[in-house]
């Protein structure tokens, strides 16, 4: 193993994922729109992540040694403001409620946040890039 290496980052939000992040990771990387885990809103995130650190713990590293991130496929009016656990969805709604996401993640030491700004072509895509930092980014 190349030493230092780069940071590995582990994606998944089932139990083997969380596993592997918690014995392997330097960082868990989930998408929190997966149908079968859902980790769509801040409770579903935050238990998501205590669980990570108990795994850690039990793999014998340092609980906070697995940094977080998040993985955001939709946002906005894309995204049905209202989740099955009757909790706000994250991302969803207007640019101020993504707001106020972006800083609760923040809050709970989230270190990088991956967005998709996939559209039907490339001008599309870095015209919605620019357009999220203009109206979020730029007023966090």
């Amino acid at each position: 193993m190349q030493k230092p290496h780069p940071p590995i980052w582990v994606g998944g939000e089932s139990g083997p994922s969380l596993r592997r992040a918690a014995r392997f990771g330097d960082a868990w990387y989930p998408i929190g729109s997966n149908s079968k885990h859902l980790l769509d809103t801040l409770p579903r995130y935050r238990a998501g992540i205590a669980r990570l650190r108990q795994l850690t713990a039990e793999a014998g590293r340092e609980p906070a040694s697995v940094a977080l991130t998040y993985r955001v496929k939709r946002y906005g009016d894309a995204v049905a403001a209202k989740a099955s656990d009757g909790e706000r969805r994250l991302f969803s709604g207007a640019n101020s409620d993504i707001i106020t996401d972006l800083q609760a993640l923040s809050d709970l030491g989230v270190n990088a946040i991956d967005i998709d700004f996939e559209r039907p072509n490339p001008e599309e895509s870095v015209a919605e890039m620019r357009r999220f930092e203009e109206q979020v980014i730029s007023r966090l």
